[in-house]
């Protein structure tokens, strides 16, 4: 931008005035006193968020530079609107009053959605004059260029030092941070502008897609079972590790809890209580009907299918809680538990209609066609719970 020569006088009085070392001491000690005030609103804030919304403890700051401070006294046109008398204290004051991001601080959430409810707080803390020396503005345009909505109040503090307070997520941070570089402040001209502007906001969809995501994570409540699940894990993951001789063990701890936990879930607790008192767990002897067929078909069937590695995991967490005679005492217990675990049994269902007037038996299955119809169901329900455990072709 070209300018006149009174212009230009006026601009380097600015600039000069702007760069004088005292006066940048003073500015820093400003922003200090500043960030000293929003400390004690910040240490008030933690009282009153909940424990799902988090912010940093510090507030960021930073103080308008060199470049910036010139850049702008030119966009804004400054050099005409203000009062520029060639005394240099005189225009010192004037760029501490006018200036509105002299001095910008940021309050930074973890998530998007508490932005608004820290903009908020704050109003509340405000209008309630917690504040002392401080004096700000909630009545300003909210809205970007780019359409996004950001969460910022101008300040004065003493009434004679212009500052700016925004509060933003981190998401909002990152990517505030690559739009400003790479859209609005480029020092070169671009003609892939609009490719660049495509593409940041594509940047953006992620990012939330992601501060979404990470929220799901934090604030996801655990149910009680899930606890002692985890419990049980944790205890018994060290004995499991070596008797395995793997330390890749979540894989196999989630297929147990599939398996077994409804029939377990009361050893599991007892398991879990007696590790958090100190007491010796005392394991059951699991005994299974080795005289049913159905039981000793299906466990050979489980053999046949999946590979004894996984297995013998399973087996291994097991002994925690039980005593077996060995292997093959628990690959009939792990039948016996997907058998009644899964196995329909229509007698119980009281909305089932045995007799109906209007419809006929059209064949009666043999007992043996029926049973191992049933079993290869229940293998397929097993399949289901032991996920790339099986042989090749099964």
């Amino acid at each position: 931008m070209q300018m006149t020569n009174t212009a230009n006088e006026k601009h380097q009085q600015l600039v000069n005035a702007f760069s004088n070392e005292a006066f940048q001491k003073e500015i820093n000690q400003y922003r200090h006193d500043i960030e000293q005030e929003l400390g004690k609103f910040i240490e008030w804030l933690l009282t009153q968020l909940e424990s799902s919304q988090l912010i940093f403890r510090s507030p960021e700051s930073r103080i308008k530079s060199k470049a910036g401070f010139s850049d702008k006294i030119s966009r804004k046109d400054y050099i005409h609107n203000w009062q520029i008398d060639g005394n240099e204290r005189n225009i010192q004051n004037e760029i501490l009053k006018k200036l509105p991001d002299l001095i910008g601080f940021r309050i930074t959430c973890f998530f998007m959605k508490d932005e608004e409810i820290i903009y908020e707080k704050l109003k509340l803390y405000y209008t309630e004059n917690k504040f002392q020396c401080i004096h700000l503005n909630f009545d300003e345009k909210t809205t970007q260029k780019n359409g996004h909505k950001i969460y910022k109040v101008s300040g004065h503090y003493q009434d004679k030092v212009s500052f700016e307070l925004q509060i933003k997520s981190a998401v909002h941070n990152i990517w505030g941070e690559v739009e400003h570089k790479t859209i609005y402040k480029g020092s070169q001209f671009a003609i892939d502008l609009k490719q660049r502007q495509t593409i940041t906001s594509e940047v953006f969809n992620i990012l939330s897609a992601s501060d979404q995501q990470l929220l799901s994570l934090f604030t996801h409540k655990y149910t009680e079972q899930d606890l002692i699940c985890g419990l049980f894990a944790e205890k018994t993951r060290r004995h499991v590790a070596e008797a395995s001789d793997t330390e890749y063990l979540a894989g196999h701890y989630k297929s147990f809890f599939d398996i077994f936990l409804q029939a377990e879930r009361d050893n599991i607790a007892a398991f879990i209580a007696s590790s958090l008192s100190g007491t010796p767990y005392a394991k059951t002897t699991v005994e299974v009907d080795d005289s049913c067929t159905k039981i000793l078909l299906f466990a050979d069937n489980i053999k046949d299918t999946f590979l004894e590695y996984y297995l013998q995991v399973q087996y291994n967490i097991s002994q925690e809680l039980h005593d077996f005679s060995g292997y093959d005492a628990f690959i009939q217990y792990l039948a016996s538990t997907i058998i009644s675990t899964y196995s329909s049994s229509d007698e119980e269902d009281p909305n089932i209609i045995e007799d109906d007037a209007f419809s006929e038996p059209e064949y009666f299955e043999d007992e043996g066609a029926s049973d191992s119809k049933g079993l290869d169901m229940l293998l397929i329900v097993l399949k289901d719970k032991l996920p790339d455990a099986f042989k090749e072709g099964k």
